[in-house]
């Protein structure tokens, strides 16, 4: 009796394979209406204690969140992003500041579709290239990696940089050329983005997120949702990333795709001092303020 766990998780994990590679996974689209979610991540690990689910469903859907932690909601390896990582010679001139404390150098890959899968010829490649989620084109600097565009900080494409991910509000402002290590809340410009108080309520923060994709003009700055992707210039960005609910589905399987990540109320400062021509770009960057990020007043 004492193989028969051992011999149900052989089973299971077939089962989930198989499933896998049978089922398009779209966490930008698969949602199921008004579901009952779990409280916490070992509710949705568990089921909880009182549910009538038998031993072989239960196996199966923890190893269907295990399929989904090494698939949809992973980091890239080092051999995916190494052609994301920058060599010495573009680190060279910034290497005393990339000694400072939370700095970083990236490279952002404008956005072919790769998750919509509307792709064409030249995009499919870059797909296959790097064929881990958001494919290069989305960034987390809370998770400190290349991420999927749903839970990404920054987009690019079109060389346009954009607010990314879900349960978010989020803003940009352009404040010159200002080198990166002199930037601080005291910079002119700073202020509101240090300042800015998002909601905790949905309407509300609905409302902010409405007024910063037409812009919000503060003085001689104005705070957007995208900005161009301009060289030789510092912006600052305001991420909240709020704690709450995000629902998904997955083979029948429903789940909080906001427990795969890091929710952080960040500010960071870059410069783009590299493009690309294939429309990428190469990003210096200086984390210069992470807060607990607030919790969204949602209702059931």
């Amino acid at each position: 009796m004492k193989l028969f766990p051992k011999i149900l998780t052989i089973l299971m994990t077939l089962a989930v394979s198989a499933a896998a590679q049978t089922q398009t996974y779209d966490p930008n689209t698969n949602t199921t209406p008004n579901p009952v979610m779990p409280k916490t991540r070992s509710d949705q690990v568990s089921w909880g204690r009182n549910d009538n689910l038998g031993d072989m469903q239960r196996y199966q859907r923890v190893l269907i969140f295990k399929k989904m932690t090494e698939t949809v909601y992973r980091k890239p390896d080092r051999d995916e992003v190494k052609d994301l990582v920058a060599d010495e010679t573009l680190r060279a001139p910034y290497a005393d500041f990339l000694k400072l404390p939370k700095t970083g150098m990236i490279r952002l890959l404008k956005d072919m579709g790769c998750e919509d899968g509307k792709t064409g010829v030249a995009a499919t490649d870059q797909c296959l290239k790097y064929p881990f989620p958001g494919n290069g084109s989305a960034y987390s600097f809370r998770q400190k990696s290349h991420w999927i565009r749903s839970l990404a900080d920054i987009a690019l494409a079109d060389d346009v940089f954009s607010i990314a991910g879900s349960l978010a509000v989020g803003m940009f402002v352009d404040v010159g050329d200002v080198a990166l290590d002199r930037v601080s809340n005291t910079t002119p410009g700073a202020d509101f983005i240090f300042d800015f108080k998002p909601s905790r309520d949905v309407d509300e923060a609905n409302a902010q997120n409405d007024e910063l994709k037409k812009g919000i003009v503060k003085g001689n700055f104005r705070y957007l949702k995208q900005i161009r992707a301009a060289e030789n210039r510092t912006f600052l960005m305001r991420y909240v990333a709020y704690r709450g609910v995000v629902r998904k589905t997955f083979n029948g399987f429903l789940y909080n795709e906001l427990d795969f990540d890091k929710r952080r109320d960040l500010v960071v400062a870059f410069r783009v001092v590299k493009k690309e021509a294939d429309g990428s770009v190469w990003l210096l960057w200086r984390e210069l303020r992470s807060d607990d990020a607030p919790r969204l007043k949602q209702t059931d």
